[in-house]
């Protein structure tokens, strides 16, 4: 059976209504194979899944905090660097490869 469709080291977005049919489909099979605890496992792992839309949220907020306590110190604010750095994120260059 053909497990490698997709490059493991690729990330793929997928919206709740396609993740909900796809731990539907999982929750099945793992009703017929009970003793199945990886996929037991790992059902749990998808239904516990935070949202790209919460992380963003978190990360949005959490830079505006940043940002209002320095601006409270006086300062102009963060840089973009700094937000950048805060968040282990670096600007893209030009002879950066894919991922």
């Amino acid at each position: 059976m053909k497990l490698d469709w997709h490059d493991d080291s690729e990330a793929y977005l997928l919206f709740g209504k396609e993740l909900n049919k796809i731990i539907a489909m999982l929750q099945h099979l793992s009703d017929r194979n009970p003793s199945e605890e990886k996929l037991k496992y790992f059902i749990e792992q998808l239904i516990n899944m935070r949202s790209y839309d919460d992380m963003l949220d978190e990360m949005i907020m959490t830079t505006r905090v940043q940002d209002m306590s320095e601006r409270q110190k006086g300062n102009d604010g963060l840089t973009l660097s700094e937000i950048l750095n805060s968040l282990d994120i670096r600007k893209w260059k030009d002879g950066d490869e894919k991922n």
